[in-house]
Order: structure tokens, then C-alpha cells, then sequence
């Protein structure tokens, strides 16, 4: 009896790390990412306010400074793209909005792949 628990233990444990290493996991993937950046604060209170307008310069703007920062840029720049994503959608803007939301994606599921691999 203790043979055939072993056994499936065994097997459990290489399908998990298998399952792993293809992306496909039980426990949930999460990464730690926050923009302190003037125009990402600024751009999320606009969006709060209903000023889609000054929201989207905002964040634009806040992706530019994400982009030229050295630290973590990957991560800030996969969020402010994210945000803008979700905003162009509000929008009903479907093209850009697929267009960032993409983007932010393939960043994060790099860095997530980089980090639990």
C-alpha cells in the first residue's frame, strides 16, 4: 500500500512540474507591480473622475516615463499598458484596446515565466 502512495506521489509531482513548466500551474501566478509615476496617479484619478481625456494623456504620458525608466520597466510599463488597455475598452475603442492589452499580457506572462521558471 505504501509502494502504490509513493508511486502516485511520484507521478503527481512530475505531472505538476511538467504542467509548470508549460505554464499551467495550481497555485496562482501574481507579480508585485506599482507605478508611483506622477501621470500614472494623475491619469487613474482622471479615469475615477470620468475625464477619459485627460485620463488617456495621462497614461500615455506615464508610459513614456515608464518606458525610458531602468528599474523594473518591464513590469510599469506591462501596467500603464494594462490601465490604458482597460481605458480604450470603456472607450469602446476595441482595436487599441486589444492592441495594449496584448502588449501588457505577452510583458507580464514573460516576467512570470522568467520568475517562476
Amino acid at each position: 500500500m505504501a509502494f502504490v502512495a509513493l508511486c502516485l506521489l511520484a507521478v503527481v509531482l512530475f505531472v505538476t512540474r511538467d504542467t509548470h513548466r508549460a505554464g499551467i500551474s495550481l497555485r496562482p501566478k501574481t507579480t508585485e507591480t506599482s507605478v508611483s509615476g506622477p501621470y500614472y496617479q494623475q491619469g487613474m484619478a482622471c479615469w475615477a473622475a470620468g475625464d477619459y481625456i485627460q485620463a488617456e494623456e495621462n497614461l500615455l504620458l506615464a508610459l513614456e516615463e515608464a518606458r525610458r525608466e531602468k528599474s523594473d520597466a518591464e513590469l510599469e510599463t506591462a501596467e500603464v499598458m494594462q490601465k490604458l488597455g482597460a481605458l480604450y475598452l470603456s472607450k469602446q475603442q476595441y482595436s487599441k484596446s486589444c492592441e495594449f492589452l496584448t502588449s501588457a499580457y505577452v510583458a507580464f506572462q514573460k516576467r512570470l515565466a522568467f520568475k517562476m521558471g
